[in-house]
C-alpha cells in the first residue's frame, strides 16, 4: 500500500499474509509500502512474514519517520522500526485470543476485534456471532484489566 497523501489513517487492521520478494528485491514495508506525509495506524497487527527481501525493508512501513502508531503489534521484527510497534512473540497467543484482547485495548467484550476461539486462527476486524473476546481472569483492577495470570 502506498500512502501518497498526508493524514492517512488505518484503524483496526491485520495483515496476516506473506510478502515474498524475487531475487534481488529490496525496500518493502509490511503494512504500508511507503509513507509520504504523516500516516496513523491504530489497533493494527502485522502477523505475516517478509521473505527474500533486503535493503530498506521495515516491519510497519518504509519511511518509518512518517508513521505514528498506537496499539500496534508485530509477530516479527524487520530492520529498525521497532519503536512503532510492540513485538508480540507469542504465536500461540494469536489463536488463544490474547492478541485480540490486546488489540481491543485490554478491554473484554469490546466491539472492535472478534475471534471465535478454536475456529478463527487470527482476530477479525468485523462482527461475527459468538466471537466477542473475554478474559478468563478471576480478579480485575479498577481499570477493568485482569489481575494476576
Amino acid at each position: 500500500m502506498y500512502c501518497g497523501g498526508t493524514n492517512a489513517t488505518f484503524e483496526n487492521c491485520i495483515y496476516a499474509g506473506d510478502i515474498n520478494g524475487v531475487e534481488g528485491s529490496e525496500a518493502v514495508g509490511g503494512i504500508v509500502g511507503w509513507a509520504n506525509g504523516t500516516n496513523y495506524l491504530t489497533n493494527c497487527a502485522f502477523l505475516g512474514t517478509i521473505n527474500n527481501v533486503g535493503g530498506d525493508t521495515h516491519t510497519i512501513s518504509r519511511n518509518p519517520g512518517s508513521i505514528r502508531t498506537s496499539n500496534v503489534y508485530s509477530l516479527h521484527a524487520y530492520n529498525g522500526d521497532e519503536n512503532l510497534y510492540t513485538l508480540f512473540d507469542n504465536e500461540a497467543g494469536i489463536a488463544s485470543g490474547e492478541l485480540a484482547y490486546l488489540l481491543n485495548g485490554q478491554q473484554e467484550g469490546l466491539d472492535r476485534f472478534y475471534q471465535k476461539i478454536g475456529e478463527d486462527p487470527v482476530p477479525l476486524p468485523f462482527k461475527k456471532e459468538g466471537a466477542l473476546v473475554y478474559t478468563s481472569a478471576e480478579n480485575y483492577g479498577c481499570d477493568g484489566k485482569p489481575i494476576g495470570d
